[in-house]
């Protein structure tokens, strides 16, 4: 009696204990990969040029200019269309030069010459040659036919000053003659009138511009006007 309890009771475990080792192994695979935490994907944060934001006006910008002048140039956009640019630096003073050269006649004083005596111009120097002006310009968009792209036209007011040093021959005779210098301050005040375009980029609060100026003297030498321009960078905050 006592042997068939005992079969009995093995086969009973037998019986029981192979679906019971087969759960758990079931359970262990099922919470380990069924349920197993997935880690997500890192999203990189875009930022955005706020050019493109609506409704957040005022913005402005700094950065430098590259041409004629060769400029600090700081632009406020007080509303989406409207623009302040307040540009200052140095003039490209080589492309000044015949016109500097052709300065020197202005400051002959031909009375004050003796019979005999003549003087001709060597050479100049630019000793300093500094301008700054402002300008209100309106922004048109182009963003149907490239995103970002907008033209601007507008005008305002440059004040340059410049100090050049003149180096000339004085001749008292065919054989006798001396060199010497002088140096004047030629200051340029007028209006200008500017048209360009400007690219915003779309993931970084940059502008980019392509500018052409005309600026008409009013004041050193009244009607002269001289083509200028360049190209820029600007961080916009």
């Amino acid at each position: 009696m006592s042997g068939r309890i005992f079969f009995f009771l093995l086969g009973a475990l037998i019986f029981f204990g192979n679906p019971v080792n087969a759960q758990v192994k079931r359970t262990k695979t099922f919470d380990q990969s069924r349920y197993k935490k997935q880690k997500a994907p890192k999203s990189s944060p875009t930022l955005q040029c706020p050019l493109f934001e609506k409704g957040k006006y005022p913005y402005q910008s700094i950065g430098a200019k590259l041409g004629d002048p060769f400029a600090v140039t700081y632009k406020i956009y007080p509303y989406r269309n409207f623009a302040l640019a307040i540009d200052a630096g140095s003039p490209s003073s080589g492309l000044y030069d015949s016109y500097n050269k052709g300065n020197f006649v202005e400051y002959l004083q031909y009375d004050t010459l003796g019979e005999g005596e003549a003087i001709a111009y060597i050479d100049h120097e630019v000793l300093s040659d500094w301008m700054v002006e402002a300008k209100i310009v309106y922004h048109l968009s182009l963003a149907k036919a490239v995103k970002g792209l907008s033209l601007y036209g507008g005008g305002g007011w440059q004040y340059r000053t410049t100090e050049i040093q003149y180096d000339y021959m004085l001749f008292f005779g065919l054989n006798d003659d001396e060199t010497g210098n002088f140096v004047v301050n030629r200051t340029y005040s007028g209006p200008v009138g500017a048209i360009g375009i400007e690219y915003s980029y779309f993931k970084i609060p940059m502008a980019a511009f392509v500018e052409v100026e005309v600026f008409r003297d009013l004041k050193q030498d009244p009607g002269w006007t001289r083509l200028q321009g360049g190209v820029g960078l600007r961080y916009v905050f």
